[in-house]
């Protein structure tokens, strides 16, 4: 794994997310930006780094929230963006069972 591969993500998230500030944003644009995040949190997962795989996707999920409660975006847009929080609290939990070797479990 190389630093550049970090810096390379990094850069591509920061602009899928700055994509997202626009009063057009697009489903595609939300679709890459939860892409590039979960690269993001893939590149930690492959290098074994729990607690930083972990705040990207509570970051992610804060973020669709926060982009769904936007005064400037379109309804389906917002309902698109709470939907893509859910599977990301899912993945959260899912990573939280892992990490816990199993002494947690999740209740569905």
């Amino acid at each position: 794994m190389k630093q550049d591969d970090f810096q390379e993500t990094c850069s591509d998230l920061l602009i899928a997310s700055l994509r997202l500030t626009l009063k057009d944003a697009t489903k595609k644009q939300l679709e890459q930006f939860i892409n590039t995040a979960l690269a993001l949190y893939n590149l930690y997962m492959k290098i074994n780094s729990t607690k930083e795989s972990l705040n990207v996707l509570f970051w992610l999920r804060k973020r669709l929230i926060k982009e769904a409660k936007s005064s400037t975006q379109s309804a389906p847009f917002k309902t698109y963006c709470l939907q893509e929080a859910d599977k990301i609290e899912r993945k959260i939990a899912m990573a939280c069972v892992k990490q816990s070797k199993l002494r947690l479990t999740m209740i569905e």
